[in-house]
């Protein structure tokens, strides 16, 4: 059984639920292939670094 990415719609290799699928609360659900994961990361990164614009925030979590 193939399952789709449901941010950019392609298949995911390697399914696992574990890694792929995530649960945001009983009725909610998605699967993230990991392309779309490590995107989620960067742009959680940029978004800490502007929160909380230290200079050691921005060495952990990238540069704004």
């Amino acid at each position: 059984m193939e399952i789709d990415c449901t941010l950019c719609k392609k298949p995911i290799d390697k399914y696992h639920p574990e890694f792929n699928h995530l649960e945001i609360d009983d009725s909610h659900a998605i699967d993230v292939c990991p392309e779309c994961v490590d995107k989620l990361i960067k742009w959680q990164q940029r978004t800490f670094a502007k929160l909380f614009p230290t200079k050691a925030m921005k060495e952990r979590y990238g540069k704004i």
